[in-house]
Parts: structure tokens; C-alpha cells; sequence
């Protein structure tokens, strides 16, 4: 008994190392991708969703408010800027060539359509096609954007607009002057009928933050993951088998928390983005549809089988691919639009583009057992069942 015994420890051990060389080369081949990603071709400015950045490496900063009744505050670095009022009166600001923009009173704010800067604000990139209608010399034609007086918009005022980055020497460093010109016609103030007044302030510009630590925050679950899927699903009674449920399981559940915190992060983004009036159906529509397609899948994949395995990989290329691969900017923004805490953000963020690989290491782990079990030398007692190797000859 003790030449089968000893052999057994010895195929497990074989397949523990043969296992752990799979998710070490795995992880090898992701940290180069991701090192080369968050570093090279990702800026911080990359990140966005619903149409906003979602992160930047500027930061304003206000000199002047105008006025003590004015609550001025910047967004996500330089990603909206956002007016309260408490002016017993009107309040307007003008866009880019003096026309009138918006209007804050104390019954809400009001947007202007035949503003320039109403199209051009609509995009942190000013990019939206500006109508022959809206001109500076057009008589105003307003719309209701908020019931209260406060509301934020993109002002590329506030912007560092250029595509190359400033030169950066140091730490943080100035980069440009800004200015918003109003109107306040309140006789509060003592003039009649309003008077002139500008929000001033200096745009900075700081550096990228080292992507590291999610990264690393997020790679300890999963390979606490991958290691008990493989430990278990390798050594137990299906190891070989075409469905092997302790292997997959695991998997699944990672697959599942991770497709629950996207859905977290994802919703403030549209609560936020749906505020700032921009446009959200179309992400909210793909949110859902990726996230509940995760949970699917991490139901489905519990029994174990290759196409439960299919719908994991699936599920942790469509997590991978349409949230960490377009927000992993967020890994190296200085300042991030989110309401949450950043290393969080920057946690999910992590954990969204090392979700593809526990499914695919997985996918191969279960294929490579269950070769060497039909082939009847990667096993013990593979055939015969005598717990002999080699057929129960002895």
C-alpha cells in the first residue's frame, strides 16, 4: 500500500506545481499587458463613461468667486464645474463670446438653446456640431435644467484642452489662468439694475499616481481564488471529469462580486451623469445587460461544465473589455470624478481587468486533467481502478 500512496502524493504535488505555473505565467503575461496599458497608450484622460471624463490630472482652483453668494466647486479635477447659488436674485452666466448661457435664480436654472456654449459644453472634448441657429446675437431661448440654483456643466474655460499633456518637472505646477464672467442683478448688492462679475481662479496640473497598489489589491483575491479552485478542483473526486464543479465554483463566485461592484460604480456614474444631463440610456442599457449577463453566467458556470466554463469566460472578457479596459486610466488619474472613495474606484477598476483570466485559467486547467485522464497517465487508478498506475499491473 505504500507504492500507491507515496505515488498519489506524488501526482499531487506534480499537479499543485503544474497549477501554480499556470496562474504564475498567467499573471506574468496580464501584468505585462496592464503595465503597458495603464502606462503607455492610457492616460488618466482616458477614463469616461456617459459621455464625461471620468478622471483628469488637472485641478482648478478659485481666486475669485465672484461673489459671497456664490458656491463654486470643480468636478473630478477639471470635469464640471458646478455653480450653487444662494443670490436672492438672478444670477446669469455667459458662454464663450458674451451671449447669455445659463440663468440661476431661486426657482432653478435655466439653459439657454441658442448659446454656442450650449452645444459646445455638451462634451469634455467640444467636439457636438453647434446649430446656425445658436449665435451670439440670437434672441435667447430658454430651458428648464434644474428646479434648485445649482447645476453643473463642462466649461472648457476650466479645461486643459490641448492633447499633449503640459511638461511636467516636479510635482504639481500651474499651467493657465481662467475666468467665468456673470451678471448679478440683485439690489441686494445696492446696484441698479445688476452689475458685472467674474469667478477667477489657475488651472494645475498633477501628476499620475502609481497604478501599483489596486492592481496589487486586486490580485490577491484572485489568486486566493485561483488557488482554491485549482487546489480543490485538481486533487478531488472529479479531477478529469467533463464536469467538475469544485474547480469552477470558485470562479463563479469571483466572477459574481466582481459583476456586483461594477454594478456599484457603474450606477453612481449614471446617477451622476443623468444630473449633469448627459446622455445615460445607452450606458445604462449596456451596464445592465453586461452585469446581469455576468450573473447569469456565474449561476450557470456553478454546474461546473464546459459551457458553464464558455459563459465565465465570456463574462470575464465582457467585464475586462467594456469596463476596465476603458476606465484603466482611472488606475493613474490624479483626480477622479467619482463620488467614491478613489482607491476603491481604482480597486474595481483593477479587479474588472483581471477578470478574464481565472475563467480561461480554469478553462485550461479543466482541459489539460481531462486529457491526462483519457489518456490514463496523468491519474491515478485512470483505468482498471485498481489504484495502481499503470492499468493495476504491478
Amino acid at each position: 500500500m505504500k507504492g500507491p500512496t507515496c505515488h498519489r502524493k506524488v501526482v499531487r504535488v506534480v499537479r499543485v506545481v503544474r497549477a501554480a505555473g499556470i496562474v504564475a505565467g498567467a499573471f506574468a503575461a496580464l501584468a505585462m499587458i496592464v503595465a503597458v496599458s495603464a502606462m503607455v497608450w492610457a492616460t488618466p484622460a482616458a477614463a469616461h463613461t456617459a459621455g464625461a471624463s471620468d478622471s483628469s490630472g488637472f485641478r482648478p482652483e478659485f481666486t475669485d468667486r465672484g461673489a459671497d453668494c456664490l458656491q463654486w466647486d470643480a468636478l473630478g479635477g477639471d470635469g464640471y464645474l458646478r455653480l450653487r447659488s444662494v443670490c436672492p436674485g438672478t444670477v446669469m452666466v455667459f458662454g464663450y463670446q458674451d451671449e447669455p448661457y445659463l440663468e440661476f435664480s431661486p426657482s432653478g436654472v435655466r439653459e439657454n438653446r441658442n448659446s454656442p456654449a450650449t452645444y459646445l459644453n455638451a462634451d469634455a472634448r467640444a467636439e457636438t456640431q453647434v446649430p446656425a441657429t445658436a449665435t451670439p446675437e440670437a434672441k435667447p431661448d430658454w430651458v428648464q435644467r434644474a428646479d434648485v440654483p445649482e447645476y453643473a456643466w463642462h466649461d472648457h474655460r476650466i479645461h486643459w484642452m490641448s492633447d499633449v499633456q503640459p511638461e511636467q518637472a516636479g510635482g504639481a505646477r500651474k499651467v493657465t489662468d481662467w475666468a467665468i464672467p456673470m451678471w448679478i442683478d440683485d439690489d441686494a448688492f445696492g446696484w441698479d439694475p445688476g452689475r458685472s462679475a467674474t469667478a477667477r481662479g489657475e488651472l494645475y496640473y498633477d501628476p499620475p499616481v502609481s497604478p501599483w497598489l489596486p492592481l496589487v489589491l486586486a490580485a490577491v483575491p484572485v489568486i486566493a481564488v485561483l488557488a482554491v479552485a485549482l487546489a480543490r478542483g485538481l486533487r478531488g473526486p472529479d479531477s478529469g471529469a467533463a464536469t467538475n464543479p469544485a474547480l469552477v465554483r470558485p470562479v463563479a463566485a469571483l466572477i459574481a462580486v466582481i459583476a456586483g461592484l461594477t454594478l456599484v460604480t457603474a450606477v453612481e456614474d449614471l446617477v451622476r451623469a443623468a444630473g449633469a444631463g448627459e446622455p445615460w440610456v445607452p450606458v445604462a442599457v449596456v451596464t445592465v445587460a453586461i452585469t446581469g449577463g455576468s450573473f447569469w453566467a456565474a449561476l450557470r458556470g456553478r454546474r461546473g461544465d464546459l459551457a458553464g466554463v464558455l459563459a465565465l469566460l465570456g463574462a470575464g472578457a465582457s467585464l475586462s473589455w467594456a469596463f476596465g479596459q476603458v476606465d484603466v486610466g482611472l488606475l493613474r488619474a490624479s483626480a477622479l470624478l467619482s463620488g467614491l472613495p478613489p482607491l476603491f474606484v481604482r480597486w474595481v477598476v483593477a479587479l474588472q481587468l483581471l477578470a478574464v483570466i481565472p475563467p480561461l485559467v480554469v478553462l485550461v486547467a479543466g482541459r489539460v486533467a481531462q486529457r491526462r485522464a483519457r489518456g490514463g497517465t496523468g491519474g491515478v487508478g485512470a483505468a482498471g481502478g485498481t489504484g495502481k498506475p499503470g492499468g493495476g499491473r504491478s
